[in-house]
């Protein structure tokens, strides 16, 4: 049996990048993922794929998470979101791993996630 996640709809996305607070620009990247930027926030910057934040940008970190979901549409989200600053994510035997400037490390399945330190600065 293969799990099928619910459609969203647009409000539904937005809902959901509001739970993190007041936002402030909402703008589509790809099909179901999104750029959010919020209020007070200038400098933090999240990567929506459906309802889960692929990437957190947020001074001079980087917060990435697969929200449980090891696929080539999350690694693309990831890659979207981190080329920019010189990273790069590619899948190995179902895992995501994250590599860069003194990184090669996976980024575990389950939802759990990976900060990366000392990242440049967000360009919100």
């Amino acid at each position: 049996m293969t799990f099928t996640p619910p459609r969203l709809t647009i409000a539904d996305m937005r809902a959901n990048a509001e739970k993190f607070g007041p936002v402030a620009t909402f703008s589509k990247f790809a099909n179901n993922s999104y750029r959010v930027t919020y209020e007070g926030e200038p400098r933090t910057v999240r990567y929506f794929h459906q309802t889960t934040p692929v990437v957190t940008i947020r001074a001079g970190q980087f917060i990435v998470s697969t929200g449980g979901w090891e696929t080539s549409t999350t690694t693309d989200r990831i890659n979207y979101a981190l080329n920019p600053y010189g990273y790069r994510a590619n899948r190995l035997k179902g895992t995501i791993w994250l590599r860069g400037p003194g990184l090669d490390a996976p980024i575990e399945a389950n939802g759990a996630t990976l900060t990366v330190s000392n990242a440049a600065e967000a360009e919100a």
